[in-house]
């Protein structure tokens, strides 16, 4: 044992012990694990109240040195590790000796001057808020670099997807990008996995066919769920497609869903929406963070285009340009109103999830 880490609390020592042995093992799932196992850890410290962490100014000014080690250590450990990763944790650049000073200079003569005692607290009030300020940059960059690991830790950030891990990058964007399905807060788990081990694009649509309830269902209760009123209006419309799928007006359901979802896109992304619905080149989902990389993903794979005049056949599979430029039996079907209700309930938990900027 060195002596740095002697001087270490078992906790710090075990976290340390534990990043440095999924490094040596090159093994990425245990490393991010373990670097959110890490960050959670660390970031719970600095979300405490201050009066929590404080014994005495002298008890607080040395765990305040204690969480700068750890956190230095094992963001040294982790940036070296993930250098192949394009994750660059930023450089601490608190002089601590210097804001310390003061306060230790205070502390000397507490016995006789309790002002003194209320202008050390005050200075270590704003250490605490800079360290703070200055580690939420850290645990930015860890989330979103774990973000990036798709698709094997999807299920950190979607919760129908907790119970599946085993999808390949080109089975995703055949579901998304060819599709066009809504894969992000609906269906359920369950019918998650049935969907993602389907072996055709026919089977697929089978189960959507003989689980339309349920999954209408999931649809009103990730919906109802929001209670911000932020997005009321959405809300609102989202609701009576879902009524309307429910009652067995399926067309209706898919008319009010489709011109719904362009709506949120149109108004939510501003002209940026061409970037989720433009049918001229095909979009590298690795450019978008996980879960908006599946909501998206899934759009763009439904805003297909077809030109009736030019010979093409309409979609048989839901597309939003043929909701509004194809009305037939072939593009209305209670298969497709599902997907397309699917659709705005994944885009409207994302808005209200606060992942679209």
């Amino acid at each position: 044992m060195s002596q740095s880490d002697a001087n270490r609390t078992p906790e710090e020592r075990l976290i340390l012990r534990q990043a440095r042995q999924v490094v040596e093992r090159k093994d990425l799932l245990a490393l991010t694990e373990q670097l959110s196992q890490t960050s959670k850890i660390i970031q719970e410290r600095y979300t405490q109240p201050l009066f929590q962490l404080t014994n005495g100014i002298a008890g607080y000014q040395k765990q305040i040195f204690q969480l700068r080690s750890l956190t230095e250590a094992a963001s040294s450990t982790y940036s070296e590790a993930l250098k192949g990763f394009r994750l660059d944790l930023p450089v601490l650049k608190l002089d601590y000796a210097q804001l310390f000073g003061p306060a230790v200079r205070y502390q000397l003569d507490l016995a006789g001057q309790l002002s003194s005692l209320t202008q050390s607290f005050s200075a270590f009030q704003s250490i605490y808020q800079l360290q703070r300020d200055e580690f939420k940059t850290v645990f930015e960059h860890i989330e979103h670099f774990l973000e990036k690991l798709t698709p094997p830790r999807a299920h950190l950030f979607l919760p129908n997807w907790r119970a599946h891990h085993g999808i390949s990058e080109d089975k995703l964007k055949t579901l998304l990008l060819d599709e066009g399905l809504a894969l992000a807060w609906v269906p359920d788990a369950e019918l998650l996995d049935q969907l993602i081990t389907a072996r055709s694009v026919q089977e697929r649509r089978t189960i959507l066919g003989r689980k339309w309830k349920r999954v209408t269902s999931s649809c009103r209760s990730e919906v109802e769920s929001i209670a911000s009123t932020k997005y009321s209006h959405y809300r609102y419309f989202a609701l009576k497609a879902t009524e309307a799928l429910e009652n067995g007006h399926h067309e209706t359901a898919q008319a009010l869903a489709a011109n719904l979802l362009d709506t949120m896109l149109r108004q939510t992304l501003k002209t940026a929406h061409t970037k989720v619905t433009g049918q001229n080149k095909r979009p590298d989902l690795g450019n978008w963070p996980l879960r908006s990389a599946i909501v998206f993903g899934g759009i763009w794979g439904s805003y297909t285009r077809f030109f009736e005049d030019q010979g093409d056949k309409i979609p048989h599979r839901f597309s939003r340009h043929a909701s509004a430029h194809g009305v037939s039996k072939r593009q209305y079907s209670r298969i497709n109103a599902v997907v397309a209700v699917m659709h705005t309930t994944a885009y409207l938990m994302l808005l209200d999830s606060g992942g679209v900027p």
